[in-house]
């Protein structure tokens, strides 16, 4: 046994036997043997008893009858203030914790010989009322180069610093102990914070032997901080301290399953902190919860004179990071942005479906994710094979690289660092590089000789061979690395096409993806996700920001611990895994650790200490968005007798086709079948697998097409088919035939979901309030309703839409022909909308997470409190004219609201409705009915809403996007051609509006081949669809809802309508759309169909200016 072993031994006994006599008493048996000294029942704390299941084995004992396994900070603090426990108490279960544990995952480098005496004076001080805060009484460990003034030593592993002395305790440190926290010892870490080599394994110091993950000892643990993250993992400390220059918190704590908080550089201090360099060094926390991070940061941040890079952070700062905290909630109206380029397309394919499926749940919980939200110079700056912090120098450009300017920086700070160390010959790095060589065989001075230094001492070298000059080639690559990571990366990235998101979404495991947040000095904090399938080792999701953004992220990533499954008995987010995932695990040997370790290689799946899930299984079913999977609904559609089993299928029919669905099927709906590669929709589809999952996989599945209306009661109460159906109770006649009864559900549920009294004088006293903080934030000009509350097509949950019309704005664009969207106008528009932003935050009836969202039209979002509707504000611009539209439109056709009820929601469960997304919003899908009602102009009766359904619905799923758009008024379908016009065509488009708009929308572009191409009837030179990259899946979703809705009719015949099959539902569109081409079915190209579209208009207007002539003529005569 080693001295430092025996060392690390004798302070855990001492500490042990000292509390021991504190809390119990001492007594002798016959023999004379003290009976506390006899271990009479070794299972199953003390030894794992043979052929245990894995995951039992290191069960942690229950402290004095407390559950002290993953036990959170409040969780202790309410034991401590009921007296269930004291803070002596937790610190010797901690420390009979780390001594069951220390020999195979070797968290701790050494004890504090002091800490039973600071708990007993902090059990004091609690006893006297005396309460420092949310810390009090609470162990926590700081990695081994963060200085304390007191009995531990401060080496970063190294024995170079063995027996130095720090000057005092570092800031950090210092923050701690006035919070009332105990310093149970220093956490091990790789040596030098893997500054010293290249090649190295990480989580090895000279002076604290290997740590390892208890997820997997025979692989890499995560560091530099391995220690501190692991010891928090495993319930041997409650939280800890780190560091990071580049990944050292986040890829540690992402690899042993907790959360860690990358802080801004600047946001916590770093004197007292043995330093690599100024631009990128930051101090943070370990936690198993957001929460418990957030306790440790709120501790240690702050101003130091000491550390003039914390100077940058006032004014931008908050006075505590507690406050906000946040759950699920607040996760609605949250924007996020996934970076798939620089960072997701990177992942393996596990990794990819599990974060993706975390990604869905924070999309469920009402946030907004954005996918491409690349970094402008991700290209250059990303390493397509992983970390790397030379890789500019990789490129052939060391001016690029990060590790130019940290080799200097590092040459530099630690001489300033050990000149203020006493007992010590230590003095430059030039010392320790002979330090190490003249120490071979421990530190590894000469690559070969220390297996865990593989390259030696090759970063000290390289250091020092800089000399710490700071000459050209440093101050272009500290130049380029924090331009291309700060405002042309992460900033640009987060202010995405005029959108400004919360955070990014990231995947840790990813190295670059921390890399670049390093370089930039930005904030980032990691969630542990899954254990993945084939290393046994954990992995996490994480979010970045721009500088001092840290509220922000808390907020964010807090709300989104709340989206995953609970543990069972735990106070973590995570599932236990059951006993059949681990069954075939090796045993650990206690006496041959040797054994252990090679039945780990075997199989890399050993889980030995703390619970976290496994990767779901493939298996299971995926339900469509909106759709919950607790819902009872027994209805069976086929052979329906009752109206409420008229269009819905059951869920559990749905879950039957989704295990069923054979390879044949998922082959025809592969997206390449649809888009070849190089296309926009290939790259948004094939290669974004959120779209993907969503669009091909799980919505073709799907089959229940007509929403269920599930937000108006709480999920449990349906527990039968009306109740899962609520419109249904509305339905006046369930007579007649199938077609009237189709009818008649589709009536009620426009009754459904049409507002109630309470609604409408909701939304009245909500707009109101909102008129009156807009008339307080402008000087000249007024507000108007808009959107759907103005046209009387509003759901329950829709947003209230106001314009702040600006009377002087709107006559100089009037005067000089100008868009009101226009550059000229949005400084205008901005001022206005950031006054009015600060007063719905100051308003006590709107919440405070109002936000100014920076895009063509400008928007301010805000939630009323008390109804929690969601209102936007914008300015004024040329809406006035769509909104016109529709209501001419539903005066023209009495069953376009309850069919865009309808329609509507059957996309929204496909979440098929978000524009930039790639589906359709409010105003297409309107304009899209009328366009297919007036292509029908005669065939049905105003009000027969059955058949005008599911003739929207057949019109969309068989038109050709590829060769065709369309245009509502007048009604017409034109090739997507680009045809060459004479001057006596182009004469005769200046003339009609629309068609100068048809050519103008109608040219076909290579990479978007198959969109929505829709004319605005409000601007002819508007296309509706040139978003619609999700057009292929609106099509396939109304052709199932359709298939649905006539096989629910259990074949009646369709008064009006004829067969599905045969010529009477299927010729109209050849004949209505291109009748004025001729008769019979047109085999003509693209340009002959234009050709011959031009000879009818010249026709037309041939015979029109002949018949003006004959009236004229007739006039004079």
């Amino acid at each position: 046994m080693s001295s430092q072993s025996t060392s690390v031994q004798f302070h855990i006994l001492l500490a042990c036997l000292l509390a021991a006599t504190l809390s119990t008493g001492y007594t002798v048996n016959s023999n004379g043997t003290p009976s506390s000294q006899i271990l009479h029942d070794p299972f199953p704390y003390f030894f794992p008893e043979g052929g245990t299941f894995p995951s039992r084995l290191f069960v942690m004992p229950l402290c004095d009858g407390f559950k002290l396994e993953e036990a959170s900070i409040d969780d202790l603090q309410k034991a401590m203030s009921t007296g269930t426990l004291t803070s002596v108490q937790i610190v010797t279960c901690y420390m009979q914790r780390a001594f069951q544990t220390q020999e195979y995952i070797n968290s701790v480098l050494q004890f504090n010989p002091d800490v039973m005496s600071i708990a007993t004076a902090l059990d004091a001080e609690r006893a006297a009322g005396q309460i420092r805060g949310p810390l009090h009484g609470i162990p926590f460990l700081v990695k081994d180069n963060i200085a304390t003034k007191d009995k531990l030593e401060t080496t970063a592993g190294s024995w170079a610093l063995e027996g130095s002395i720090v000057p005092r305790d570092a800031l950090v440190v210092s923050k701690l102990r006035n919070a009332g926290a105990v310093l149970m010892g220093k956490a091990t870490l790789s040596e030098w914070a893997d500054m010293r080599s290249n090649n190295y394994s990480e989580g090895y110091s000279a002076r604290g032997g290997q740590c390892r993950s208890a997820y997997n000892f025979t692989v890499n643990p995560g560091g530099s901080s391995s220690g501190s993250a692991i010891a928090v993992s495993n319930n041997v400390v409650t939280f800890a301290l780190g560091t990071e220059t580049d990944g050292s918190l986040i890829n540690p704590a992402e690899r042993n399953a907790v959360v860690a908080i990358k802080p801004t550089v600047g946001l916590t201090s770093r004197n007292g902190v043995i330093p690599e360099s100024t631009h990128q060094d930051t101090v943070g926390g370990f936690g198993k919860t957001v929460k418990d991070a957030v306790y440790a940061l709120d501790a240690i941040h702050g101003v130091d004179p000491r550390d003039n890079y914390t100077q940058a952070q006032i004014g931008k700062t908050p006075t505590g990071y507690l406050q906000f905290i946040s759950n699920r909630s607040a996760l609605k109206g949250a924007r996020f942005g996934i970076p798939w380029k620089s960072f997701w397309q990177f992942l393996d394919p596990e990794q990819m479906n599990i974060l993706l499926e975390i990604v869905d749940m924070i999309k469920e919980a009402g946030a907004t994710v954005i996918n491409g939200t690349e970094l402008p110079h991700y290209e250059t700056t990303v390493s397509p094979n992983g970390w790397n912090w030379d890789y500019g120098t990789t490129r052939g450009y060391p001016n690029e690289s990060e590790y130019t300017y940290i080799k200097v920086d590092f040459y530099n700070n630690i001489a300033a660092y050990l000149s203020e160390l006493g007992n010590t010959q230590i003095r430059s790095l030039a010392d320790i590089v002979e330090y190490n060589y003249a120490n071979d065989g421990s530190e590894g001075g000469r690559p070969g000789i220390n297996p865990a230094f593989g390259s030696g001492q090759d970063g000290f070298l390289a250091s020092l061979t800089t000399g710490g000059i700071m000459n050209e080639t440093y101050w272009q690559a500290l130049k380029f690395c924090q331009r291309t990571t700060r405002e042309q990366g992460i900033d640009a990235a987060l202010n995405h096409n005029g959108t400004t998101l919360d955070a990014l979404i990231v995947p840790p495991d990813v190295g670059p993806s921390y890399q670049i947040a390093a370089q930039a000095g930005y904030p980032m904090i990691t969630l542990p996700a899954y254990v993945h399938s084939l290393s046994g080792m954990p992995f996490g999701i994480a979010l970045v920001n721009s500088a001092f953004g840290e509220p922000t992220l808390i907020k964010s990533i807090s709300s989104a611990q709340h989206v995953q499954p609970k543990q069972v008995g735990g106070s973590s987010s995570f599932v236990i895994p059951t006993e059949s995932k681990l069954e075939n695990n090796p045993d650990i040997f206690v006496d041959d650790l040797e054994a252990t370790l090679e039945a780990h290689r075997a199989t890399n799946k050993a889980k030995i200490i703390r619970h976290i899930p496994v990767p779901p299984d493939p298996a299971v079913k995926h339900i469509t968005p909106g759709v919950r999977d607790d819902y009872e609904d027994h209805a069976e559609a086929s052979g329906a007798e009752n109206p409420s089993e008229l269009v819905n299928e059951s869920i559990d029919h749905q879950a039957a086709v989704a295990e069923t669905s054979s390879k044949e099927e998922t082959k025809a709906l592969r997206p390449w079948d649809y888009w070849p590669p190089g296309t926009k929709q290939y790259r948004q589809f094939v290669q974004n697998p959120i779209q993907l999952k969503r669009g091909i996989v799980r919505e073709y599945e799907a089959r229940v097409m007509i929403p269920c209306g599930t937000w108006r009661r709480p999920v449990k109460e349906y527990k039968h088919t009306d109740a899962f159906r609520p419109w249904l109770k509305l339905v006046s006649d369930s007579g007649g035939d199938a077609v009237q009864r189709l009818g008649n559900e589709i009536t009620a549920f426009e009754r459904y979901m049409t507002l109630d009294p309470n609604e409408v004088e909701a939304a009245k006293k909500v707009t109101a309030q909102v008129k009156r903080v807009i008339t307080s934030s402008i000087d000249d000009g007024f507000c108007q309703v808009i959107g759907s509350h103005s046209t009387g097509l509003a759901m329950p949950w829709s947003d209230i839409d106001l314009a702040i019309v600006l009377p002087a704005i709107q006559e100089d664009a009037a005067a000089h022909h100008k868009s009101l969207t226009g550059r000229k106008y949005q400084k205008a528009y901005n001022k206005i909308l950031l006054r009015l932003q600060r007063v719905f935050a100051q308003d006590f009836n709107f919440a405070g997470d109002s936000r100014h969202i920076y895009a063509r039209v400008p928007i301010v979002r805000a939630t009323h409190k008390r109804t929690n509707l969601e209102v936007q504000v914008q300015v004024q611009t040329d809406l006035g004219q769509q909104q016109q539209h529709v209501l001419a439109y539903m005066a023209e056709f009495p069953t376009l609201r309850p069919l865009y009820f309808v329609l509507r929601s059957c996309l929204e469960l496909r979440h098929l409705h978000v524009t930039y997304e790639g589906g359709l919003g409010s105003y297409p899908i309107l304009i899209m009915i009328v366009n297919a009602l007036k292509h029908a102009s005669g065939r049905f009766e105003p009000h027969d809403v059955a058949n005008q359904l599911l003739h929207v619905l057949d019109f969309y799923a068989k038109c050709d996007l590829y060769h065709t758009g369309f245009s509502a008024d007048p009604p017409r379908v034109f090739p997507k051609a680009s045809v060459a016009l004479t001057a006596e065509e182009r004469m005769l488009r200046a003339a009609d509006p629309v068609r100068r708009g048809i050519d103008s929308i109608a040219k076909p572009n290579r990479l978007e081949p198959y969109l929505l191409c829709l004319q605005d009837p409000a601007d002819p030179n508007n296309d509706l669809g040139r978003k619609s990259y999700a057009i292929k899946h609106i099509q396939a979703t109304f052709a199932m809802a359709r298939e649905t809705m006539l096989k629910a009719m259990r074949g009646d015949k369709l008064k009006e309508y004829g067969d599905p099959e045969s010529d009477g539902v299927g010729k109209w569109r050849i004949e209505r759309p291109l009748k004025d081409l001729g008769d019979g079915e047109p085999k003509l190209s693209a340009r002959e169909m234009l050709a011959k579209v031009i000879e009818v208009d010249n026709r037309k207007a041939t015979a029109k200016k002949s018949q003006e002539e004959q009236t004229k003529i007739r006039e004079n005569m």
